[in-house]
């Protein structure tokens, strides 16, 4: 009875340290592929009022920019997170919200 309690025990943790092991490798970064384009993401939070249709016009222009992947308005938060490749920069961005009379400042970027 001990014997089996024993082996069922160390199975279970040989178990759940293959798990962590995987979980640990899932998560590393991979390096991009050379034909992978590499992402960026920047938030950005306007400044001063802006109207819920300057939102949702300012997303239809950001969206057919070359060069952005995607993007995400939110409104209440007055914040905008674009993800965006390496063949447009911040100042292109930040040149969309300036077309559209909307001032906004970086929060933060990530590559």
């Amino acid at each position: 009875m001990i014997k089996k309690l024993l082996l069922s025990t160390v199975l279970v943790l040989i178990f759940i340290a293959m798990g962590n092991l995987l979980c640990a490798q899932s998560s590393k970064p991979n390096k991009p592929l050379e034909n992978q384009q590499i992402t960026r993401t920047i938030t950005l939070q306007f400044e001063g009022a802006v109207t819920s249709e300057q939102c949702a016009a300012l997303e239809r222009i950001i969206k057919t920019k070359e060069g952005i992947i995607s993007s995400r308005t939110d409104y209440a938060a007055k914040k905008c997170t674009v993800e965006y490749d390496e063949t447009i920069n911040t100042k292109d961005i930040l040149g969309l919200f300036n077309s559209m009379d909307i001032k906004a400042a970086s929060i933060s970027t990530t590559k």
